[in-house]
């Protein structure tokens, strides 16, 4: 879990999660003291996952005791806090596992553990006090732990390296005992998440091991985008560019190596509820959706709730909108109902360019392959395919039937006090980025050469014609002075601060 715990946390959690898994039996396996089980038929399987908002989680058992767990996969090991008396062996062994700026504390146990269909015997997971779990979002959401399906290698896993070497297969995290399981098959993971659009209380969604959910099988004819850099240890691929209503967004030149010319360094991490892209960025897309203004005081942008901009990112080539719903999270704050961007500010270094976590991930089925049957984190082989999920139109009419209905329960749409003074601020031109990088084969001199004739042509102009006007306005004034007593006043439109001009259409701010 790249992103910090305090932004995990901004996310609302008065909606309710589902997550269906779904995929087919895995075959036995027995070796070095552990059993690998599989329960059920032949058919595919399905496992319900509930939780909030921003998290999901999925009914596992642990030495025969029912546990509700969160699912992440942007973290390896398992860990539970039992209300209850557990029975498991104990290894003495005490440690950490560090999520960002908080930890989980405990002893490392072993016990059997089943998932769904998936069982092995004895696996290692850590048994932890309630005093002892440092991660929000869990207990205080009557969670009983986490299960780490992340797959950036058991290098993450807490639990392996304090066990080092002492038993591999047992003390390496659940996920890669599953894909020891099934040795002949090439690794990879499938993922599509649910979307609550405001109002339901529970949404399907598909995390796949080694299987394709056959719902999304056109992915098979999606073209695979290799990580980067290619030798690279994280599913990182490149973007090739942004728009906003079909406006050019400017990336931000990437501090990655080897990624190429133009293109930033996206991690893609499902394990995280929310995306953070650079400052920059984040102000050229916001700044291109309409009636969005900035709060400096609280460092977010003010949204209209009812926006259907529609933000749409390039990978490989192809299109994937994302759906309006996704740019805003909406809050009451002071007795008004507000809505702020939904992703939020990641400032890049060298590891990756930006983050792009469930808000984004919503819109796509993911498919993360390993390139090698026997690989446990990205290998030179490695690539993501991707399955676009989001219907820029029907997503527009979502805006209508979804949000505008959970408005309807609200208060007012309005600016809290404490969000004041607002102010637009102008995203940067994606031809000035270009000039700036040096993409221009003129210089600027001899850009004002090239075009000072023509300006200075057309202002010469323009003085004329406003002389013309000037001079038919007082004629026509004065003969209309005769004809009627009656002052006509001018009133001006007042904003709150300044909004750009060329805004040509006004969306209707909802209100009771």
């Amino acid at each position: 879990m790249w992103f910090p715990v305090y932004l995990l946390l901004l996310v609302a959690v008065n909606c309710a999660n589902s997550l269906v898994l779904h995929g087919r039996r895995l075959a036995p396996r027995t070796g070095k003291g552990a059993t690998f089980t599989s329960t059920g038929s032949s058919n595919p399987w399905t496992n319900t996952l509930t939780g909030t908002q921003d998290r999901y989680a999925t009914n596992i058992t642990v030495s025969g005791q029912n546990f509700l767990v969160a699912i992440d996969t942007g973290s390896s090991d398992l860990w539970i806090s039992p209300k209850s008396h557990l029975t498991f062996t104990n290894s003495g062994i005490n440690t950490s596992i560090v999520y960002a700026t908080s930890a989980v504390n405990g002893t490392i146990g072993f016990a059997s553990v089943q998932v769904g269909p998936y069982g092995f015997s004895p696996q290692a997971f850590l048994v932890s006090s309630p005093d002892q779990v440092g991660l929000g979002g869990i207990l205080d959401e009557s969670l009983d732990g986490l299960i780490g399906f992340g797959f950036d290698g058991t290098s993450e896993s807490a639990i392996t390296l304090a066990l080092g070497k002492s038993d591999t297969t047992v003390g390496q995290p659940f996920l890669f005992n599953m894909f020891d399981s099934s040795p002949d098959q090439e690794n990879f993971i499938a993922i599509s998440l649910s979307r609550t659009d405001d109002l339901e209380g529970s949404a399907d969604a598909s995390f796949t091991i080694n299987e394709l959910d056959d719902t999304y099988a056109a992915v098979n004819t999606t073209p695979p985008i290799g990580i980067t850099p290619p030798d690279g240890q994280r599913w990182m691929i490149p973007l090739d560019g942004i728009t906003v209503n079909g406006n050019a967004v400017a990336l931000t030149p990437s501090k990655v190596a080897q990624t190429p010319s133009g293109k930033m360094a996206v991690l893609l991490d499902t394990g995280t509820p929310t995306a953070g892209v650079p400052t920059e960025l984040l102000n050229a897309i916001y700044g291109n959706i309409p009636r969005a203004l900035y709060s400096a005081s609280q460092k977010v942008w003010v949204v209209p709730c009812n926006t259907t901009a529609i933000v749409t990112l390039t990978f490989g080539g192809r299109p994937f909108p994302i759906h309006p719903l996704d740019l805003s999270t909406i809050q009451i704050i002071e007795g008004v109902t507000v809505c702020t961007n939904a992703i939020a500010v990641f400032e890049s270094d060298t590891a990756f360019d930006a983050l792009f976590g469930d808000t984004i991930m919503r819109n796509v089925y993911s498919v993360f392959n390993f390139g090698s049957a026997i690989a446990k984190s990205p290998t030179r082989g490695s690539a993501i395919q991707l399955l676009s999920q989001t219907n820029a139109t029907t997503a527009i009419a979502d805006v209508t039937n979804v949000r505008m209905a959970t408005l309807a329960a609200s208060p007012p749409e309005g600016i809290p006090d404490s969000f004041q003074p607002l102010s637009f601020i102008q995203p940067p031109a994606v031809n000035a980025v270009a000039l700036a990088n040096g993409s221009s084969d003129e210089s600027e001199e001899g850009q004002l050469q090239k075009w000072a004739p023509i300006v200075i042509g057309l202002l010469g102009a323009n003085l004329v014609i406003l002389l013309v006007l000037v001079a038919i306005g007082a004629v026509m004034c004065v003969k209309r002075g005769g004809k009627s007593g009656a002052r006509v006043n001018y009133t001006p439109v007042q904003f709150s601060e300044s909004v750009p001009t060329a805004e040509s259409c006004e969306e209707k701010r909802y209100s009771d």
